[in-house]
C-alpha cells in the first residue's frame, strides 16, 4: 500500500503493508523473501461459524468450485474441510518464507486446533513442533457446563535443531530502570538515610512505570531490594521440607499448606547471610527468614534482634534471630 508508506520510493526491501488476498500476497513475497523470514505470526479464521468468511481460492476441482463465495456457517457440514483447504496452501507458502532458524506462531481456538496440528505436522514436520501456548481470554460468566476462557498459539520451527536452546527476553524495562537508578544513587549518596529518601521520592514519581517491580521499595549499600515475601503456598499442598534455624539449627515450623518454593540449597543461603552481614550493619525489619510470623517487640528493638513467634518442632515457643541475619529480596 504505497499511499500509506513513509518512504519516498516504495521498495520490497522496506517495511511492507500488503492489502489484498493473502494467498496472492504471499506468492508476491516469495521472490524477495524466500528463506529470509525469522518470525511469522498469523491469525486465521477460527471457523466458529459466525465469522462470515468464504472459500475463494482459484481451484479447478468441481467440488471445490461449488464452495466459492459461499459463507461458511455452523450449519455447513463441510466447513472443516473448507477451512483445511484454505489453510494448507498458505501454510506451505509460509514455510517457504521461513529461514532455517525461523518460527511461526498461529492463533487458534478449540474449533480447529486439532485440525491445525495435523496441517502443521504435515507442512513443517512433527519433529519441528516447538509447543503450544495457552492464554486466558475474556471471562465467561454465562451458565454452561464448562466455560471456555482460553485460546491457543501454536508454534512450529522451520528446523527446530537450529533454534536457540533457551528463549529469553533481551531486556526488561522496569528492571533496567531500577538497576540504573540504584547505581546512580549509590554513587551520589553514600549516606544511607539520604539515599533512601531520594530513592523513595523517585519511586513515588515513577511507580506506575516500573510495575510489577514497584514492591522494591528499599535501597542499601548492596543495591535495591524488596520487603518480605510470603513463603507459604496459598490454597493447595506445597513443598514439604525442614528449614533449619540459623542460630539453633533446629527445624522451624512449616506453614499449614507447605512452602510455595522448592527446597533451597542451605549452604548457599548461609553463605549469603554471612556475606550480607559483612556488607552492611544497618538493621532492616523488611524481610523474613522463615515461614513463621516475625514481629519486632519494643524490647527486641532496643537490642537489635527480632523475635520469631510461634512454636517450633523442637517445642520452643519462640526464638531470637539477629537482625543482621535477615536476607532482603534482591533485584537480580
Amino acid at each position: 500500500m504505497r499511499e500509506k508508506g513513509l518512504s519516498e520510493k516504495a521498495s520490497l526491501h522496506d517495511n511492507l503493508i500488503t492489502h489484498g488476498d493473502n494467498l496472492a500476497a504471499l506468492k508476491s513475497l516469495l521472490p524477495t523473501y524466500r528463506g529470509n523470514v525469522k518470525c511469522i505470526y498469523i491469525d486465521p479464521p477460527y471457523n466458529t461459524g459466525k465469522e462470515g468468511w468464504a472459500y475463494n481460492d482459484n481451484v479447478n476441482s468441481p467440488l471445490m468450485r461449488a464452495w466459492l463465495g459461499r459463507v461458511v456457517d455452523r450449519d455447513d457440514l463441510t466447513r472443516h474441510e473448507k477451512w483445511c483447504c484454505m489453510m494448507l496452501p498458505r501454510l506451505k507458502l509460509l514455510r517457504e518464507l521461513l529461514r532455517e532458524d525461523g518460527v511461526i506462531f498461529v492463533s487458534i481456538d478449540d474449533n480447529e486446533v486439532h485440525h491445525l496440528h495435523c496441517l502443521m505436522d504435515d507442512v513443517f514436520g512433527e519433529r519441528n513442533r516447538v509447543g503450544q501456548i495457552i492464554w486466558h481470554g475474556s471471562t465467561d460468566n454465562n451458565p454452561t457446563n464448562i466455560a471456555t476462557e482460553h485460546e491457543y498459539i501454536v508454534c512450529y520451527a522451520a528446523k527446530k535443531e537450529e533454534l536457540e536452546e533457551v528463549w529469553k527476553s533481551a531486556g526488561f524495562g522496569p528492571k533496567a530502570a531500577l538497576q540504573r537508578i540504584g547505581t546512580e544513587l549509590l554513587e551520589a549518596h553514600p549516606e544511607p538515610a539520604k539515599r533512601q529518601r531520594e530513592y523513595s521520592r523517585w519511586l513515588r514519581k515513577h511507580r506506575a512505570e516500573i510495575k510489577p517491580l514497584d514492591g522494591y521499595k528499599f535501597i542499601d549499600d548492596a543495591g535495591i531490594f524488596a520487603g518480605s515475601r510470603s513463603v507459604h503456598n496459598p490454597g493447595r499442598e506445597g513443598y514439604r521440607y525442614d528449614v533449619p534455624h540459623p542460630v539453633t539449627g533446629k527445624p522451624c515450623r512449616e506453614p499449614l499448606m507447605g512452602y510455595r518454593f522448592p527446597p533451597p540449597r542451605w549452604s548457599d543461603c548461609w553463605r549469603k547471610i554471612a556475606s550480607y552481614s559483612e556488607r552492611t550493619s544497618r538493621k532492616s525489619s523488611n524481610s523474613r527468614l522463615t515461614s513463621t510470623t516475625i514481629r519486632r517487640s519494643s524490647a527486641a528493638s532496643s537490642k537489635g534482634s527480632t523475635r520469631v513467634a510461634g512454636p517450633t518442632r523442637s517445642g520452643t515457643s519462640s526464638q531470637r534471630i539477629p537482625a543482621s541475619s535477615r536476607i532482603p529480596n534482591r533485584l537480580r
